[in-house]
């Protein structure tokens, strides 16, 4: 009785409909500027942070482009977001199309290839260890510190309590 005058009026939710024609419109006129974009970055072997900018910068021109040309569309609600979605759906399909018919990626590596790993340990001297792992641009710095025995971490969880002595982070 008292959960019910103290209650909140509960909403239904309803999901936005997606209008499939605009979508169409819109991933049709992103894919073959999908295609030369992907085409272009393979041939010029890019660093990530630079692929991603210029992705950035396109998928923004692109736009601009659309509500040049599709004038009916440029006042739909939601149309920047539903654009900035399909470009990136269309990005996933046509790299994937890419990297199949190729058999490259697109830094230009094969299939098979793996870059080399370079690992350096003891990096910080005042911790019990740690190392440094770094493939192509990406580095991950791993530090282990041992605790007494009172510094255990306690696990909650539905089971009996657990504790954990040895805690790695990165």
């Amino acid at each position: 009785a008292l959960a019910l005058g103290i209650a909140k009026q509960t909403e239904e939710f309803l999901a936005s409909e997606q209008d499939e024609e605009l979508n169409t419109i819109v991933k049709d006129f992103i894919r073959p500027n999908m295609v030369e974009i992907i085409e272009y970055l393979s041939s010029n072997k890019v660093r990530k942070q630079t692929r991603d900018n210029f992705l950035k910068e396109k998928s923004l021109e692109l736009f601009s482009l659309f509500c040049a040309e599709k004038t009916l569309y440029a006042d739909k609600p939601g149309l920047a977001a539903t654009f900035n979605e399909l470009f990136g759906k269309v990005q996933k399909e046509e790299l994937r199309k890419f990297v199949l018919t190729t058999k490259t990626r697109v830094d230009g590596r094969g299939l098979e290839e793996v870059r080399a790993i370079l690992c350096e340990v003891g990096v910080l001297p005042r911790t019990h260890g740690s190392a440094l792992f770094t493939r192509g641009e990406t580095q991950i710095l791993n530090i282990i510190t041992l605790g007494p025995l009172g510094d255990e971490q306690r696990i909650d969880g539905i089971s009996l309590e657990q504790t954990k002595r040895y805690m790695h982070h990165y």
